[in-house]
C-alpha cells in the first residue's frame, strides 16, 4: 500500500479510479434472518413496536421473540408463585406456634418480603412484554379473553395469583365464569 496520498494520486488514474470503484460482492442485508433473530434477542422490550414489521422475516421473528418472552416471563411468574406459597406456609406455622421472633423468623420473614417483590418484578415484566405485543399488533399471542386484563390488574396494583381469572386459575378457585348469583342462561 502507498505511504504518501499524492504517489498514489500520481499513479495511472484509469487504475485509481477502477479501485475506487469496485463493487462490493456481499452487501449488508438487513434480511439475513442471523441478523434479525440475532437483533430481536439484544432489543430491549420498550423498542418493539409497529415499526418492526418491515417484512415477512421480520414480522415472523418479531411474533416469535415476543412469544418466547411472554412465555418466559409467565414461566418465571408462577415459579417464583410457587416459591411465594412454600415460604408462606412456613411463615405460617411460626404464626400457628406464636413464635415472632427469633433468627429462623427472621430469616423466613425477610425472604417471604423478597419474594413478594420478586413476584410483583416478575408480573410487571409480564406485563411489559404484554404492552409490547399490543403496540406491535399481536393481541392473539394473548390467552386471555380480554388483552389488556393483566396490564390493568397490574396498574391497579393487584396479583394474578391473588385474583385468578377464568382461564388461569392453576388452582382451581374459581369453579365457573360467574359469581353464582348471576344466571348464565340470561
Amino acid at each position: 500500500m502507498y505511504k504518501d496520498i499524492a504517489q498514489f494520486l500520481s499513479t495511472d488514474l484509469e487504475w485509481v479510479e477502477s479501485w475506487l470503484n469496485v463493487s462490493v460482492k456481499k452487501k449488508p442485508n438487513i434480511d439475513i434472518p442471523e441478523f434479525v433473530i440475532s437483533l430481536f434477542d439484544i432489543l430491549h422490550i420498550e423498542h418493539f413496536n409497529k415499526s418492526l414489521k418491515l417484512n415477512r422475516n421480520w414480522y415472523k421473528e418479531c411474533r416469535r421473540e415476543l412469544e418466547e418472552r411472554r412465555n418466559l416471563c409467565i414461566k418465571k411468574y408462577w415459579d417464583t408463585v410457587e416459591d411465594f406459597k412454600e415460604v408462606r406456609k412456613d411463615l405460617h406455622k411460626f404464626w400457628k406456634d406464636n413464635i415472632y421472633s427469633g433468627p429462623s423468623y427472621a430469616q423466613c420473614s425477610n425472604k417471604f418480603d423478597e419474594l413478594v417483590n420478586k413476584k410483583t418484578e416478575d408480573f410487571g415484566a409480564w406485563v411489559n412484554v404484554d404492552q409490547a405485543i399490543l403496540r406491535c399488533g399481536f393481541p392473539d399471542l394473548i390467552d386471555h379473553k380480554e388483552p389488556r386484563y393483566y396490564i390493568q390488574m397490574h396498574e391497579w396494583m393487584l396479583d394474578p395469583y391473588e385474583i385468578p381469572s377464568p382461564g388461569n386459575d392453576p388452582e382451581g378457585l374459581l369453579q365457573s365464569d360467574y359469581w353464582g348469583d348471576e344466571d348464565p342462561d340470561v
